[in-house]
């Protein structure tokens, strides 16, 4: 994908309100990878949410079992377009603040 296709894309998924949508869906997902952390809340939070996501934009999402004993399971999501381009590695993860989330809400022009 061309640089000027991929930033107009990426403006009109914040112009046309998604970027909202998927936040406000995001947000309140038990996704804690901590102690309390339940893996098949987090394996459903990749395999639903994430992965989707992912492939929506072209990448190929894989998910794999965490090597340790009871860990959360692990996302890798690849995109390929050509040798000559750079390799790009993003990172994310499952965690979130400790208190529920019950909403995105919107206050003073941020959203939390």
């Amino acid at each position: 994908m061309c640089r000027e296709k991929a930033l107009q894309r990426a403006v009109e998924y914040v112009d046309s309100g998604t970027l909202i949508r998927d936040l406000a869906r995001l947000v309140p997902r038990p996704s804690i990878s901590q102690s309390e952390g339940q893996p098949k809340d987090l394996s459903a939070y990749l395999r639903e949410d994430i992965g989707p996501l992912f492939e929506q934009y072209g990448f190929v999402a894989d998910i794999h079992d965490n090597p340790l004993p009871g860990g959360a399971p692990l996302l890798l999501a690849s995109h390929f377009e050509a040798e000559i381009l750079p390799t790009v590695i993003l990172y994310g993860h499952g965690d979130v603040c400790k208190w529920p989330a019950a909403s995105l809400a919107r206050r003073f022009g941020y959203f939390f």
